[in-house]
């Protein structure tokens, strides 16, 4: 296997002490946004930096790319994939308060919009009656989707028995979903930046015939072909972090018409709830 570092960043952390000034000055540039490499072209960067289309060639070589394109593209993976650092901008660093605001509830608005303009019913109401009816309701997600998932495990507990969450603690994944069977139900949380297990553990589910309820992004292509149920939530951001908004109101719907499914037993459920905690002064 060959030891070139994987990444851009790495790659120009490597051989960064050994590089020219001039060369170091373009690495700086880079680094401070290097999101922005995946919409510069090779003059456009050098002009920049202030160093000449030659020393950004020759940069790009010492660092192990075969040219600047082949760098551009690793930088336009890198955003595709949601990590953080390289979804900051200049022009985002430089925007003012207001700026800032309107574009965060413009394009929340727009996640939103276009999340359920493409819902579909008939997976809705299905998903909804698998949540009534399955004997256990597990929820899980990693990462930034752990949190949608416990929300919604929050959510589910409410209203029916037999809700959990997994992926916590000491146990593994296997111990944890082991006993699962064709009678239970999986929401599984997986917003961009999954895990490589993610997929592989819904594969797994399918297998042994758990039902498996996937909310997702639309960048989600493994996990989803073995999903019996998939939800896409749109998940940009005006900033340097993804947002989760929109799977967050995709499973409070779920949750809601979830409990108008239930009736009087989800009632019953959320009044001995409430019962309880004037019982135990909770509040």
């Amino acid at each position: 296997m060959s030891d070139t570092p994987s990444t851009l960043e790495a790659r120009i952390g490597r051989a960064y002490a050994d590089l020219p000034p001039n060369e170091q000055r373009l690495a700086d540039t880079i680094l401070s946004f290097p999101g922005e490499l995946a919409s510069y072209s090779a003059n456009e960067l050098a002009d920049l930096a202030g160093v000449s289309a030659a020393t950004a060639s020759r940069f790009f070589k010492r660092i192990g790319y075969a040219n600047f394109a082949e760098a551009r593209l690793d930088a336009r993976a890198a955003q595709r994939w949601g990590s953080p650092f390289y979804m900051q901008t200049r022009e985002a660093q430089n925007r003012g308060l207001a700026a800032s605001i309107s574009s965060h509830v413009e394009c929340e608005t727009a996640n939103i919009g276009h999340t359920f303009q493409h819902l579909s019913e008939d997976d809705v109401e299905a998903i909804v009656e698998a949540l009534a009816n399955a004997d256990r309701v597990v929820c899980l997600g990693f990462r930034t989707s752990a949190m949608v998932a416990d929300y919604a495990a929050w959510l589910l507990g409410q209203l029916r028995d037999n809700v959990s969450v997994i992926g916590r603690g000491g146990n593994t994944l296997s111990e944890q979903i082991s006993g699962l069977g064709s009678d239970d139900v999986v929401l599984a949380v997986g917003l961009r930046r999954r895990l490589p297990v993610f997929a592989q553990m819904i594969k797994s589910l399918r297998q042994r015939g758990v039902r498996v309820v996937l909310v997702t992004d639309p960048t989600a292509q493994k996990s989803a072909q073995h999903a019996n149920w998939v939800l896409r939530a749109e998940a940009r951001s005006a900033s340097l972090f993804d947002s989760d908004l929109a799977a967050n109101s995709l499973i409070h719907l779920l949750c809601s018409l979830l409990a108008t499914k239930l009736g009087q037993s989800g009632r019953l459920r959320m009044q001995q709830i409430s019962d309880l905690h004037d019982e135990l002064g909770e509040f």
